[in-house]
């Protein structure tokens, strides 16, 4: 994913930016609502982005060149509107959402095709090194001139520092894996730093996620130690965030604790099961890699719940109610997504109690544990406490006997 954007795609829409309404002429405001130069280049630029062609992985039907000839022109034109909404309205605030949409749209700079250009697509064009150079210098231009604007949306600003430091993140993420030593460090200052200079934005947590999950990968155990670090950030949702992978942390050490009435009215309580070894599932019917290790799940609750495993489903459901539905309507939705997840149950034949509430990632129990992606698991031993959060596959079966001394 293009980090940059990560924060824009939660925080950022170009009808609703730091807290000011749509800017007449935009898509979601009313043509009569269109009453300057200004408001119709930026409702021309926006229209513009409506059909942009995209350069897919292949095509047919259409020769690359023509294609390919077809996206820069667009990409150019796109360029230029922005240079000149930029130029002409100094004072519009609409002007930085402008260049940062054409950003990320840059010409292709076609010079030229290689003769096998119809094999190689993208890769056979002929870049004009200089015309390149040229955009990319009034590009960064445009940057440092957004970083210091009294009136650029904090977002933007802390959308392109972000970038910054995801770039220098992947730079020594690079480095390590060509085997040299890296002092990983210095990155909690810079993080720091940024979400204290941008403390509005909610995304910070959903950074910290992407940012100390490749930490883990490059320096295992160091990101426990950040998650502690960001308890006292200055960004609530960091810190809600920071808290529940703590929680994971902790369940190492301490019991975790775990109730609720399962969507067939069984009460669950995991500290009712101290003595046994539990599995619990964080899954969803949509999820193609959960639904797969279903069968294993079962073959091992199958051939070891009698001798003292048990399981606990926790699901991530779609009911999809909105803020705007009324009560009929939201218990309409939540019904029918609830007989669905039962039906669902009933027809894979799962015998273990399941938690359903119908918020997708907003799921109260995930939400506890700040869990970000599925499959996850849990793994607690007779204890209640957490051994292991990768327990699939063949591992599933050998860390039960493991538990259970078979």
């Amino acid at each position: 994913m293009n980090h940059r954007r990560l924060l824009l795609s939660i925080v950022l829409s170009f009808s609703s930016v730091a807290g000011f309404a749509a800017p007449a002429g935009s898509p979601s405001a009313p043509a009569a609502a269109v009453t300057s130069a200004a408001d119709r280049d930026y409702a021309a630029f926006m229209a513009m982005q409506e059909f942009l062609p995209r350069v897919p992985a292949h095509i047919e039907g259409s020769p690359w060149a023509e294609f390919l000839k077809q996206v820069d022109d667009a990409r150019r034109d796109v360029t230029k509107a922005a240079f000149a909404f930029y130029s002409n309205y100094p004072d519009d605030v609409r002007r930085w959402l402008v260049m940062d949409k054409a950003s990320d749209l840059p010409p292709l700079f076609i010079k030229g095709f290689a003769p096998d250009i119809e094999a190689k697509g993208e890769a056979g064009l002929i870049v004009d090194a200089d015309a390149k150079a040229e955009w990319s210098q009034k590009i960064a231009a445009f940057q440092e001139a957004m970083l210091v604007a009294p009136d650029a949306p904090e977002e933007l600003r802390g959308s392109l520092e972000w970038t910054r430091f995801t770039q220098a993140f992947a730079e020594k993420t690079a480095a390590r894996r060509k085997g040299e030593t890296v002092d990983w460090t210095v990155f909690r200052g810079r993080f720091d730093a940024l979400v204290a200079k941008y403390p509005s934005i909610g995304a910070w947590a959903n950074c910290a996620e992407n940012y100390l999950a490749t930490l883990e990968r490059y320096a295992p155990g160091l990101s426990e130690a950040e998650w502690r670090h960001l308890l006292n950030a200055p960004n609530a949702p960091l810190r809600k965030c920071a808290a529940a992978h703590v929680r994971i942390a902790d369940g190492a050490i301490t019991p975790i604790e775990m109730k609720f009435t399962a969507v067939d009215g069984r009460a669950v309580d995991v500290a009712s099961l101290r003595s046994k070894v539990v599995l619990v599932d964080f899954w969803g019917t949509w999820c193609g890699p959960c639904k797969a290790e279903l069968p294993n799940v079962k073959r091992v609750y199958a051939a070891y719940h009698d001798r003292g495993f048990e399981v606990i489903g926790v699901a991530l459901e779609d009911a999809r109610v909105h803020s705007d539905d009324t009560p009929d309507e939201a218990t309409a939705k939540m019904t029918r997504a609830r007989q669905a997840f039962v039906d669902f149950v009933k027809k894979n034949e799962l015998p273990w109690p399941q938690y359903f509430d119908g918020k997708f990632w907003q799921n109260e129990v995930s939400k506890h544990y700040a869990i970000g992606s599925l499959p996850t698991t849990f793994l607690l031993d007779q204890t209640g406490r957490i051994v292991s959060t990768s327990a699939r596959g063949e591992k599933l079966e050998a860390e039960v006997k493991r538990l259970l001394k078979l």
